[in-house]
């Protein structure tokens, strides 16, 4: 079902949420524990299926992040998460999709205005699902699983003027206001694909 434009999965115990806004679409979700007791993932039973070829959430990876003043902190992924009662967790941290589709033809994928198709779930070229597996022990014995499939309805290739526009974003930290290069037609069921120059120019103050 649809809640708050996002796309949500829910059963008695757990409620998913997803929002896919970002540049090769955003394959992370929320995880919600609705119960009174703690609920545990294992990430090596939890799938991302994509076009029928399943990967899992567990990959054993560290992962090195910029922490401020010159630090890093470096973390490592655990194979099985522990969401609180009545608490939230994200899990997941990839993208949809990794490369541009490509419709073959030179006019659709590089329009003098836009092109786009549209595709039902016989006919969409990008299927993607996630199989959550959870428990309600900490052995993770016995566990229940939450299946949520996707399909992509509609691809288009467009140009930078009919969607990007300059938007005026405020910076608490320095107390001034920068215009900043966005996509207008932003949404939690949407993604994009975009070349990084497009997007990441540099800001200029716009007031002090």
């Amino acid at each position: 079902k649809e809640e708050n434009n996002q796309y949500v999965f829910e059963n008695s115990d757990c409620k998913l949420k997803f929002n896919f806004w970002g540049r090769y679409g955003n394959g992370s979700l929320v995880f919600e524990n609705k119960t009174d007791d703690n609920i545990f993932i294992p990430l090596t039973q939890t799938s991302f299926v994509f076009n029928g070829i399943s990967s899992p959430f567990y990959t054993d990876m560290e992962k090195t992040v910029f922490w401020g003043r010159g630090e890093t902190r470096t973390f490592r992924q655990l194979p099985v998460v522990c969401v609180a009662p009545k608490a939230s967790i994200v899990i997941g941290d990839f993208n949809v999709i990794d490369r541009v589709y490509s419709f073959c033809e030179k006019k659709k994928d590089y329009p003098s205005k836009f092109y786009n198709e549209q595709f039902n779930e016989n006919d969409s070229p990008i299927k993607f699902a996630y199989h959550i597996a959870y428990s309600m022990s900490v052995d993770c014995m016995n566990p229940k699983s939450v299946d949520c499939p996707f399909f992509v309805s509609l691809i288009e290739n467009t140009t930078q003027k009919r969607v990007i526009e300059d938007s005026k974003i405020k910076d608490c930290n320095q107390y001034t206001t920068f215009v900043q290069k966005v996509i207008k037609v932003a949404s939690p069921k949407r993604f994009y694909v975009l070349p990084e120059s497009k997007l990441q120019k540099a800001q200029k103050p716009l007031l002090n």
